[in-house]
């Protein structure tokens, strides 16, 4: 797939991750911030103006103000966070439990669905956004593992790419992990080379053209 040079690609993180607090677009389960929508529309809106293209990530592997994963454990009865459960096998019921799966689930909904106002386009709808990642530097219960199940991958991928079917889906998995490569709703992967890391690229790319033939 070949990108225009002329057209700036940026991953705009807050964009996607706006949950737990009571400013986000889903201050707690299953409500929603309407008001969170304004700033949204407008930086997608000033991005479209400007031709830029975003990468949003859906959720955030931290415990971060804006939101992250735990927040949707926390709704769901799992009492978790970073500072003290990094390391707590528990942590994977983002991925596994069907509750957690579903209520992430719905935030995607919600999220992809929206008109902006500014544009008359759903987020499904607008060019502006060219792809959807699972999320920022996602992990299992220990830093950098690439625990992401397969299953869950391909579940939230089936589901954004039904709703925004002309979308790019991103595996935002903390590093290329090689059991992911024949996910077919995956579009592409990802990784962040700080410290800049010169082998770690080309292992990547090697693992990224050894991707199964059938996926595309």
């Amino acid at each position: 797939m070949a990108l225009r040079k002329d057209i700036w690609l940026t991953l705009v993180s807050t964009l996607g991750v706006s949950t737990g607090n009571p400013l986000s677009l889903m201050p707690t389960g299953g409500k929603v911030n309407e008001q969170a929508f304004d700033a949204i529309d407008w930086a997608v809106w000033q991005a479209r103006q400007y031709g830029l293209r975003l990468m949003v990530p859906l959720t955030d592997n931290f415990d971060y103000y804006h939101g992250g994963k735990f927040d949707f454990l926390r709704w769901n009865g799992f009492d978790l966070n970073r500072a003290r459960d990094e390391k707590n096998p528990a942590v994977q019921n983002f991925y596994t439990d069907s509750k957690v799966v579903d209520s992430f689930k719905d935030y995607i909904r919600i999220l992809i669905t929206h008109r902006n106002p500014l544009t008359n386009l759903t987020y499904a709808e607008d060019p502006t956004i060219f792809a959807y990642e699972t999320g920022n530097e996602l992990c299992g219960p220990v830093w950098k593992d690439q625990n992401v199940p397969v299953e869950w991958i391909r579940e939230i991928g089936r589901y954004v790419k039904e709703l925004a079917p002309q979308k790019l889906f991103v595996d935002g998995t903390y590093g290329v992990n090689q059991s992911h490569l024949a996910i077919e709703e995956v579009d592409i992967f990802s990784n962040h080379y700080y410290p800049i890391s010169i082998n770690l690229l080309k292992q990547d790319i090697a693992l990224g053209e050894s991707r199964p033939s059938s996926v595309f």
